[in-house]
């Protein structure tokens, strides 16, 4: 598993779904999970519990491959698994994670393009959730929330 803010996945949260259920449903096996009222944190034993199940899979490609290619090797992964992870339903939140140390540090931007784009809105889910800590601290938590909803 990759350390969180190098990660690129597709990430299931579910209040009423164990992660041995998300991934019998889904057919797909998670490279990280957390169950309900475990630390929250994957490398954190000490974070809070879970109030929430986490599913993760991972790109394949690790962080020496720009965020392109990694998301595109994700989709590869999670594409055949499309309809099983629709059926899911609405208790499930869904969305592909990008961490902040994927983007390209030499520019502290990435460009997405039409096809990949195209592809990534077929997915179940709500979008993509770049995670951005220096602006989650500057808005006092409020990107936080509007994520959630």
């Amino acid at each position: 598993m990759q350390g969180k803010h190098r990660r690129v996945g597709f990430r299931v949260l579910s209040a009423s779904l164990s992660a041995e259920e998300i991934a019998r449903r889904a057919g797909l096996k998670p490279a990280s999970l957390g169950e309900i009222d475990e630390p929250a944190g994957f490398e954190l034993p000490q974070a809070p519990a879970r109030l929430e199940t986490a599913w993760v899979v991972d790109s394949p490609l690790d962080i020496a491959w720009p965020l392109e290619e990694r998301l595109d090797a994700l989709l590869d992964v999670v594409e055949p698994y499309a309809r099983r992870l629709h059926q899911l339903g609405d208790g499930c939140l869904m969305h592909i994670f990008i961490g902040s140390d994927a983007v390209s540090h030499a520019t502290g931007c990435a460009l997405l393009g039409p096809t990949l784009l195209e592809r990534l809105s077929a997915l179940p889910g709500e979008g993509v959730l770049i995670e951005a800590p220096e602006l989650a601290r500057q808005s006092g938590g409020a990107l936080a929330d509007t994520a959630r909803r």
